[in-house]
């Protein structure tokens, strides 16, 4: 998968000067059609893979920031 390659690159090129979250956004249609609704992700699918991965990856951020 290239996108993980690239994140690998990354955290190897940069992993000692800035912070890499986690948790990983998987692909999914459900995002795409919230553009086209002009909707979120939790309005439209809450209990999809992608709403569950935004809300765990917003959980991350807020623990990073506290620290």
């Amino acid at each position: 998968n290239y996108a993980k390659l690239i994140y690998s690159e990354m955290k190897k090129a940069y992993g000692d000067k800035i912070h890499f979250f986690e948790k990983e956004i998987p692909k999914s249609i459900k995002v795409a059609e919230c553009a086209r609704y002009g909707t979120s992700i939790f309005t439209l699918a809450p209990k999809s893979s992608a709403a569950i991965a935004y809300m765990s990856l917003a959980k991350e951020v807020s623990r990073w920031k506290e620290i």
